[in-house]
């Protein structure tokens, strides 16, 4: 074989790698490109969510709506934190750290809602109950039970003025690490939008009545 048909293989060669190399790396950042619109698709679906709840204050939304809301919420977005610690492998790790924090707390925070929601829920019923046996002419009679009343009534009181401190200290939690994410997302060039602070006055409002009733039975 002369010199010049090896040199003709060898460029040929070349080119083959040069070009199954090129493939490897176009395919490679197709996926990427591929999975970076899957998360930003899919956080954008848990901030939508995220949003109706902090839209809760002043709305018209039924006590069984919320909770219905918060456990999807929820589970969703325990779902996503599954997905971050199993795909995602070119994500930088401090950043895929801080979303899973991030993330984490934002479940915490969506507890605390149900939670508080609920012992206001529970609150509510219990007074009817005892206004109604109270009004009743066998008021007499059913002194035990409205004691009892009482008493759960208390312990309902405890465990909403816990969950909505809880639910504050979350809140300002999240509206300081949302700005530092997102300016991490956005260097990914993932989009992240601020929603906390937007919501903060009216969740924080929302949470103080619910302290400043919770205090009241807690203190009788």
């Amino acid at each position: 074989m002369t010199n010049k048909w090896v040199k003709i293989i060898a460029v040929i060669v070349v080119f083959i790698v040069l070009a199954c190399l090129t493939v490897l790396f176009v395919n490679q950042r197709m996926k990427v490109a591929d999975l970076n619109e899957k998360l930003t698709q899919t956080i954008g679906k848990d901030q939508g969510l995220m949003e109706i709840i902090l839209k809760i204050p002043g709305s018209e939304i039924t006590y069984g709506e919320v909770f219905e809301l918060c456990d999807k919420s929820v589970n969703d977005r325990i779902q996503l934190i599954i997905e971050l610690r199993g795909l995602y492998p070119n994500m930088k790790s401090t950043l895929k750290d801080s979303l899973i924090d991030f993330l984490s707390i934002e479940n915490e925070l969506v507890r605390d809602v149900k939670q508080y929601s609920r012992r206001q829920m529970n609150i509510g019923s219990k007074l009817e109950h005892i206004s109604r046996l109270n009004n009743s002419e066998y008021s007499y009679y059913y002194n035990s039970t409205i004691q009892s009343d009482f008493k759960e009534l208390k312990e309902d009181a405890i465990s909403g003025l816990s969950s909505a401190l809880s639910f504050k200290e979350k809140y300002d939690n999240l509206v300081n690490k949302e700005i530092g994410l997102s300016k991490q997302m956005n260097k990914a060039d993932l989009r992240f939008i601020l929603i906390f602070d937007k919501y903060k006055t009216a969740n924080i409002e929302r949470a103080d009545q619910v302290i400043t009733s919770c205090q009241k039975w807690v203190s009788n």
